[in-house]
Parts: structure tokens; C-alpha cells; sequence
């Protein structure tokens, strides 16, 4: 089933949102350096770094 899903930077801003399925990944390739935060719609939290 696929999910929502948005991704946060560390200063609480939306930076990317969209819809996974499973055994999907998310391409995160644009996104700057740093620190941020995945959260689904069904509530799951994850914080992830881009180097």
C-alpha cells in the first residue's frame, strides 16, 4: 500500500512531500546537506542525514 509521506529540515520546514510504496526508496538527491526528519502519514518518524 503506498503512504504519504513529508520530509522536514532541522528548522521545521517542508523541504520535500510525496508518496512511497513498499520496497520503495525516496530519492533524496536534490535535497542540501544536512539533517532531517521523514514523517508518514500513519505517523512513523525518522531522522536521516544527507551528506
Amino acid at each position: 500500500m503506498s503512504e504519504p509521506y513529508s520530509i522536514y529540515s532541522m528548522y521545521a520546514s517542508k523541504v520535500a512531500d510525496g508518496i512511497i510504496n513498499p520496497n520503495e526508496s525516496i530519492n533524496v538527491e536534490t535535497l542540501a546537506t544536512g539533517m532531517y526528519i521523514l514523517k508518514t502519514q500513519k505517523g512513523a518518524v525518522m531522522k536521516f542525514v544527507k551528506e
